[in-house]
């Protein structure tokens, strides 16, 4: 400043007004953030998870694990306010705690800068408006700022947290220390899991080093903790043994054993076992890349770059290096939970939030840095470098970003169907966008109390099916599976998924739900399709979760359509299934079974292989390529495509299958015979083992 204002007395005054305006600035970026989300939020509910999360915060109850307590009280008081439609309101929390998060971003990118540049309030808040808008215009971030959804208020409890850790070990007294402990404690039981990765630890070292240095208040930090884990906590088993809200009531955490394995996700764990914490190192590559990708998408190579430069440029410094290398915590444990322990949120872009806060505020660093090159003119080349970086971020997915306001897509797919219900239908849903819609319908809104709905992965928690069958008067003896409610005096619907009502079963192939015993209308596919095309028209094309939606509800007609016969408008539907949504794996599944079928091995194998493109290590699809090359003659990549699938899928008999014979083909008999009797022990009924293992035997090479 001393140097501006001996260049120039109008640099002078720019500094002056610097100094003032840079500590309001969190305040006023997140003012901005919140009116721009609350503009941009959807007018009714939306796709996935985010209505059965809102669900059970507006009926108080029991969401999926980890059960996300916070986030149903905030829902739960958004809901109260008397203005807008409810599901607008519950968008609105996703909008605060954006703002929140984007607010402190702004705070701490300035803090840091700073604390490295000292007497620089112009860089100060030039890095904290380029911070603020990188993280709040990113499309990862942008997407859950908008919607119903665990990751805003995740992010905000992050950003709190973080601001509180460095307060911490700047050497801030008991009150920040506590409120630390405290927050540590709320995140741990209250948000989304990985938190207690991202949090714990470093509030641990910090309020360590703190008592370390002679601190004593800091030993109250564990009964901070431990009262905001507990009180958090308690709304789980307290709302279970309510027995208020059986419909909404996951995982029934009303003993400590059950609060434990619902606060530890132990069902989402076992589930999905196969994608949690892969071995396979082509895998784990494939999701690093996944990953990576999808960050340089929504952040823009420019801001990856000034990030680099603003860490080195921290922690050249001893006054920047603890933020450096908080924030580089943060981003490394993002990408290892992102794109290791938990992968499943890669396709809908639900991972990345934590990287993308941490890298913004590096990026507020770098842009400070570069700009202090320039010397007295350093806030404004700052300012440009701020509109070159953040900007390739403003525009990534910009349509995708305005369809959401413009489309109210979900809510007439999932009425579609409910429309279509008869009096006291029994709807037994797959996926998550028709199940969570059908819960924000029916148990929230009260369109159709007398629909029932019932998750068909979820059938082995008899106690919730049986709550919600007795509620809707149907024998809780038909719980056992999918096919045993058939028999239910009760017109059931079904979603088409990965599996089938029994064959012969007469069915209505409506959309998105199909309904059992009935006529179908003629010709039902046709009906159907064009039904679809008027829920999935206008803006609602834009948006990629529409999309895939779409492309799932357009399989599953076509299925319908080759079980009556008309292959003719399967393979449109399939094909329209892709355009939808080109990285939809079943569509390019089917189409090449189809191929299959009308003996062009050659085209199913290559449509095989764009399924593997869209999804790498689909186990399914590398089957289907193994088998497909394998009817070529084209053993090289038919048996990498299998060993792929053996190693994906350890318990799939016929990618072993299909292993055992290439070797036997290539004359290693004892290879074949392991990978045959293998795929036996697997599933004993495999035909395509134990006859080429009884060729093997009888030393038949097939």
């Amino acid at each position: 400043v001393r140097v501006v204002r001996r260049s120039s007395p109008r640099l002078g005054r720019f500094a002056t007004v610097a100094r003032v305006v840079a500590p309001r600035v969190p305040f006023a970026v997140a003012v901005a953030a919140f009116v721009s989300y609350a503009l941009l939020v959807p007018p009714g509910p939306w796709w996935l998870d985010s209505q059965e999360l809102a669900s059970a915060g507006v009926q108080l109850g029991v969401p999926h694990p980890s059960g996300f307590p916070l986030f149903c009280l905030l829902v739960q008081a958004a809901s109260l306010f008397p203005f807008g439609e409810l599901a607008f309101r519950v968008h609105l929390v996703s909008a605060a705690s954006a703002a929140v998060a984007v607010g402190f971003a702004a705070q701490l990118a300035g803090s840091l800068v700073s604390a490295r540049a000292q007497d620089s309030d112009a860089a100060a808040a030039v890095g904290g408006v380029a911070a603020a808008a990188l993280l709040g215009a990113s499309t990862i971030f942008f997407g859950h700022a908008t919607v119903a959804e665990v990751y805003a208020p995740s992010a905000a409890l992050l950003a709190v947290g973080l601001w509180l850790t460095l307060r911490v070990l700047g050497g801030a007294g008991r009150h920040s220390a506590l409120a630390l402990a405290l927050l540590a404690g709320v995140a741990a039981t209250g948000a989304h899991a990985e938190l207690r990765l991202l949090l714990l630890p470093p509030a641990a070292l910090v309020l360590f080093v703190r008592l370390r240095r002679g601190a004593r208040h800091v030993l109250a930090a564990p009964l901070g903790f431990a009262l905001g884990a507990v009180a958090t906590a308690a709304y789980l088993p307290l709302r279970s043994a309510s027995g208020h809200v059986a419909a909404l009531d996951w995982g029934h955490p009303s003993t400590f054993s059950a609060l434990w394995d619902h606060l530890w996700a132990a069902r989402v764990r076992a589930a999905y076992g196969g994608e949690i914490l892969s071995a396979v190192p082509e895998v784990l590559r494939e999701q690093v890349r996944r990953f990576a990708h999808s960050l340089e998408a929504s952040l823009g190579a420019l801001a990856l770059t000034a990030a680099v430069l603003g860490a080195l440029w921290l922690l050249a410094a001893r006054r920047g290096r603890a933020g450096a290398a908080l924030l580089l915590y943060v981003a490394a444990v993002d990408l290892a939970y992102g794109a290791w322990v938990n992968p499943m949120g890669l396709v809908d872009l639900q991972n990345g939030v934590p990287f993308s806060f941490a890298i913004a505020i590096l990026v507020g660093a770098g842009v400070a840095a570069a700009a202090g090159r320039t010397g007295p003119a350093a806030p404004f080349a700052a300012a440009v470098l701020a509109v070159v970086v953040v900007t390739p971020a403003a525009l990534d997915a910009g349509a995708a970003k305005l369809a959401a306001r413009a489309s109210d897509a979900p809510r007439a797919f999932v009425e579609e169907g409910l429309n279509r219900a008869p009096p006291g239908a029994l709807a037994l849903v797959t996926s998550d966008s028709i199940a969570a819609g059908l819960y924000w319908l029916t148990e929230v809104e009260g369109a159709r109390p007398d629909v029932a709905v019932l998750v068909r992965q979820h059938l082995h928690d008899v106690r919730r099916s049986a709550d919600v069958l007795t509620a809707a008067r149907v024998p809780a003896t038909h719980t056992v599976d999918a096919h045993a409610l058939l028999g239910a005096d009760r017109t059931l619907l079904w979603e088409p998924g990965a599996d089938d009502p029994p064959p012969g079963t007469v069915i209505a192939a409506t959309t998105p739900l199909w309904q059992i015993g009935a006529p179908a209308p003629s010709p039902a596919a046709t009906v159907g399709a064009a039904r679809l095309a008027r829920v999935f028209s206008g803006p609602a094309a834009l948006d990629p979760s529409a999309g895939r939606a779409y492309a799932a509800a357009l399989v599953g007609l076509a299925r319908r359509a080759l079980t009556d016969g008309d292959t003719p408008i399967a393979t449109t539907l399939f094909a329209r299934a892709i355009t939808a949504s080109p990285r939809h794996v079943p569509g390019w599944q089917n189409l090449a079974v189809l191929a299959a079928r009308r003996g062009d091995a050659a085209r199913a194998a290559t449509l095989a292989e764009r399924a593997l493109d869209a999804e790498p290590h689909h186990a399914g699809a590398l089957v289907a390529a193994a088998r497909y090359r394998l009817a070529l003659n084209q053993d090289t990549p038919a048996r990498r495509h299998a060993a792929l699938a053996t190693r994906v899928a350890p318990t799939r008999a016929d990618a072993w299958a299909l292993l055992g014979t290439l070797d036997a083909r290539a004359g290693d008999l004892p290879s074949a015979r392991r990978h045959l009797e293998r795929a036996l022990a697997i599933d004993p009924t495999n035909e395509d083992a134990r006859i080429n293992l009884a060729r093997i035997n009888l030393a038949r090479i097939p």
